[in-house]
């Protein structure tokens, strides 16, 4: 992920228990009160909140 403010890319991996298969084509992620939102494997979602400090639970 892209911050404009350090101008630095930033790679964030997080554990997941299951696959995740991203669909091959169609929209790219849906930002929705500022939290992207991917469909995933058909009939599920994963979300990802870019301004919660990855290390903080």
């Amino acid at each position: 992920m892209y911050s404009s403010e350090t101008g630095e890319w930033v790679d964030y991996r997080l554990p997941c228990p299951n696959p995740i298969a991203f669909p091959k084509h169609g929209a790219g992620p849906i930002s929705f009160n500022g939290i992207l939102h991917w469909f995933i494997n058909d009939h599920g979602m994963v979300a990802f909140d870019p301004y919660k400090d990855p290390k903080s639970n």
